[in-house]
């Protein structure tokens, strides 16, 4: 494990003990990691489209961290949107059709013992 790690998980046990709250400043990086799988598995259309215009403009190299923030902006909306209008719907519906699965899978640990005829 590293030093990054181990640091990360402090971190997080100790906002979750003192259930520390996020400043309102925050929840723009708060959505991002909601949406986080549907943004992982779209920035690289982003990222792609946004490449093949550096190169058009001829790799203008002074442009470089403003396109590094672009793309995370458009990446975080892009996947917001795939998260609004497909996976949450998506989700929704599974859930009425099927129920989220707890009740019919039961446990893979049983809590009881088994009964004995």
């Amino acid at each position: 494990m590293t030093i990054l790690g181990i640091g990360t998980c402090l971190v997080i046990v100790a906002s979750a003990q003192a259930k520390w709250r996020s400043p309102r400043i925050l929840i723009p990086v708060l959505k991002i990691g909601q949406d986080s799988y549907e943004v992982y598995l779209t920035h690289m259309f982003v990222v792609f489209g946004f490449f093949t215009l550096f190169l058009k403009l001829g790799k203008p190299m002074p442009l470089v961290p403003a396109l590094f923030i672009t793309v995370i902006v458009i990446a975080a909306l892009f996947g917001e949107l795939v998260a609004r209008f497909y996976s949450e719907p998506m989700n929704r519906l599974l859930r009425e059709r099927w129920g989220d699965g707890i009740e019919r899978l039961g446990s893979a640990v049983d809590t009881e013992a088994p009964a004995h005829s």
